[in-house]
Parts: structure tokens; sequence; C-alpha cells
């Protein structure tokens, strides 16, 4: 985005406690931190909160009861879902299983597509990583499908509304609180969607900020964040009060 650098050095020198919460369900904190390096943000490590990273974790919490899975992504989120002890059945074509996972999955084919939704119709548990219909390309204003559009097939072809982890669900949210220790009341949420980062930080009493990059698209909701900016260092001036 443009402007990020210096946002990012302003944020530095004023010593303002901050993460990173992202509902990215492709790459892991360290392939984020390599990204995010290379372009010359140089964040903490530490400070990066990846939906990916805590999937199992998450999935864990909500489901306590339940053992196998199904998944729709990237095999990092299958070995986060292996690693909270849940039994990834994958690669087994199963006919039933509880839990059916969806996430961003750039090698998805019509057949893991069909089987997930036969599996969630079936009675499975349906979970997304998130309710992103849209990801940066890198390319400007230019998007790619997120791991949203995935599971909007899967919940029309199966009839069956999914729990979302990510954001706009208070998961990532409150793990980056508790890191901080702050009362929500001061903290200020920087994000480009309005059903996720905005509407997300809004149900826990965060002030907003809603970069409006691409316009509002159908199922937005009615939120009204407390800043809109085209670009990051629109936010400049606010910093340096």
């Amino acid at each position: 985005m443009p402007g990020a650098l210096e946002v990012m050095k302003t944020i530095h020198e004023k010593k303002f406690p901050h993460r990173f919460i992202t509902n990215i369900s492709k790459e892991n904190v360290s392939e984020i931190y390599d990204h995010m390096f290379s372009i010359g943000l140089n964040p903490d490590k530490k400070n990066i909160i990846g939906l990916l990273d805590y999937a199992g974790i998450f999935l864990r919490r909500i489901f306590n009861d339940l053992n196998t899975v199904f998944v729709i992504g990237s095999e990092e989120l299958r070995l986060s879902v292996s690693n909270a002890g849940f039994e990834d059945l994958t690669l087994e074509n199963p006919d039933k299983v509880d839990i059916v996972l969806t996430g961003l999955d750039e090698e998805l084919t019509y057949f893991s597509l069909s089987k997930a939704s036969y599996l969630v119709a079936k009675g499975a548990k349906f979970v997304s990583m998130n309710s992103d219909v849209r990801r940066p390309s890198g390319a400007g204003a230019e998007f790619l499908l997120g791991g949203g559009a995935i599971a909007e097939v899967i919940r029309v072809s199966s009839g069956k509304d999914p729990v979302v982890i990510g954001k706009p669900s208070p998961y990532l949210f409150q793990e980056a609180i508790i890191q901080m220790n702050l009362s929500t009341e001061n903290i200020l949420m920087v994000g480009d969607n309005l059903r996720t980062d905005i509407i997300g930080a809004s149900n826990l009493g965060m002030k907003t900020v809603w970069i409006n990059r691409w316009g509002k698209i159908k199922g937005d909701p009615e939120v009204i964040p407390d800043l809109e900016i085209k670009t990051i260092d629109e936010l400049l001036p606010f910093l340096s009060l």
C-alpha cells in the first residue's frame, strides 16, 4: 500500500504497541514475515498474529470433542489442524468426517469442492477460516478470490452456514488484546475490509479506520468506521498528534 513504510516508521518512532492480525490462510507467520521484510517493513515477528498458525488452536477451542477433519486449503493448514490433535482425512476421500474446514486453496479442484460440499450436507460441522471473498493481488486495486469465496460455494451447495474462526469472529482480535494488554477503547483497528476488519473490531469496542481500496461490495455490513481513508498514508496526520 502507498505510504505503508512511512506509517510503520512513525509507529516505531512513537513506540506505539501494535500487532498485525491477518486472515491469511495460505501462509504461516514465518512466510508472512519474510514477505513483509522483503518490501522493507521489517516487522517484529512476534507482532504478527496469523490465522494459519492459530487455526488448529481455535478449532480445538470450539470443537474439543470432535476428531476428524477434511480440509480445503494448504498443506500448512492441514499441519496446523494435525498439531492440534485432529485426524486429517483430506487425502482419504472419506464418506464421513466431523468437520470440514475451508481456507484458501490455490490447487482447488471441482472434485475436492464437491466432496467438501457433500460432507457438509451430510452433517459435518462447517468451518471457514475467514469470510474474505477478495484478497489483494499485489497489483494496485486488482484482486484475487479469497477463501471466503470458496466457503460461499459450499454454503450455497450444502445449505449450511459456516462457523468463521478468522475475522470478524473475535479470536484473532482477542489474541492481540491479550498480547498488548490494553483495553479495547484504547485500540485502533486499521483494515481494508468492512465485513471482517471493521465490523469485527467494532463489535469488540475498538475504534476503526477503513482503508477504502475497492469500495463497498454486496454483502458488506452497514457499519460506519470512525475514519475512512483511501490510502494508508492518510493516517499519518492522526499518528503525529
